[in-house]
């Protein structure tokens, strides 16, 4: 792929995440706040990708980390991102904005913006997970390790989140219990500790928000079970365009997770796509099936790969496949092929 220097950036051309131009609009009120112009960003972002922001739906992110990194220079504010904060909107966000308005509750709302994260960006994921009192809210970027996104990007996000919990629930605008960020610790917190509370931490691996478990059952204002359907059927049917459906993306995890060894649970897997394990449930079986048939389905593909095409030991190979007892993978392959493995792997090597 082409390379390019922009700033102290190394930018490659090839396969660029991207994120919409109306999650970008936040972005530039901030910097507008800051005396960046809007000309002036826009300027420099047609410079980089040579395209007209008011007709484009998607901008590589390479090109906004470099607007920011170049703000950044020019207001000698590091801290630029936290004001994100003051211009988030779920109308930015379009048909999964409405969506996320109308759910019952504040947890339901922030699922949803995990599950339809996907149509902002392509750069990045968000997982929810529900602990003994605690939620977890984290914030992975992905797809361009050679490219980490900035400080300020990362703020900025952060800042859009709380922004819109804030939105949804005036009333209360509840403050994490903990923050933890994967930058070193700057010299002065003191506007962190206002938008994230004072329990901060820095180098972490990724974005991290832990907010406490009674915040999810909290009542939005805004909730509307007559729109809540129109509007997450319109959401969904994005999403699908994009990702496609939930057993695609389920089967694309499993292929992925499970040569590695890795445990491949219901709850791991909504983790990964951003959803509740119930919420992946319910789309499954909307689609006809169910996690334990994918499952299992997988765990059968994988299993005849490894046993006719290499030489692993049949302990690496149920091992691999989700199998701690030998026994166990022995009456799977009788229920998969109609042989055990290793009568599987002798009518291979028998074969002239």
């Amino acid at each position: 792929s082409d390379v390019f220097i922009i700033g102290s950036r190394e930018w490659r051309t090839s396969k660029m995440r991207s994120i919409s131009t109306a999650i970008f609009a936040p972005f530039v009120q901030a910097l507008a706040q800051n005396g960046i112009q809007e000309d002036l960003i826009f300027r420099r972002l047609n410079d980089l990708v040579e395209l007209d922001v008011s007709t484009a739906h998607r901008i590589e992110l390479a090109a906004v980390y470099n607007i920011l990194d170049l703000a950044v220079e020019l207001t000698g504010n590091p801290e630029i991102g936290l004001d994100a904060y003051s211009y988030s909107h779920l109308g930015s966000l379009g048909a999964a904005g409405y969506a996320i308005m109308s759910s019952p509750t504040l947890g339901v709302a922030i699922e949803r913006v995990a599950s339809y994260h996907p149509l902002a960006t392509d750069g990045s994921r968000i997982t929810v997970e529900r602990h003994t009192g605690v939620i977890r809210v984290s914030g992975f970027e992905e797809g361009m390790p050679h490219l980490p996104a900035p400080r300020s990007f990362l703020d900025a996000g952060a800042a859009l989140f709380i922004g819109l919990m804030h939105w949804l629930v005036p009333h209360v605008k509840p403050l994490p219990l903990a923050a933890h960020f994967p930058y070193p610790k700057p010299a002065d917190t003191q506007r962190l500790e206002q938008m994230f509370g004072s329990d901060l931490s820095f180098n972490a691996p990724h974005i991290m928000l832990i907010f406490s478990s009674e915040i999810f059952d909290l009542p939005l204002i805004t909730a509307d079970p007559a729109l809540e359907l129109i509007h997450c059927h319109y959401a969904d049917a994005q999403l699908r365009a994009i990702n496609g459906s939930p057993e695609l993306q389920i089967r694309r995890y499993l292929s992925d997770a499970m040569p590695r060894g890795e445990p491949c649970t219901l709850e791991m897997a909504a983790a990964h796509l951003g959803k509740s394990a119930r919420s992946l449930q319910n789309a499954l079986e909307k689609e006809g099936t169910n996690f334990t048939y994918l499952q299992d389905e997988c765990r059968r593909l994988l299993a005849r790969t490894l046993l006719l095409d290499s030489s692993r030991s049949l302990k690496y190979i149920a091992l691999t496949v989700g199998f701690r007892e030998l026994s166990s993978f022995h009456k799977a392959c009788l229920r998969w092929f109609g042989a055990s493995p290793a009568q599987l792997r002798e009518a291979k090597h028998s074969q002239p």
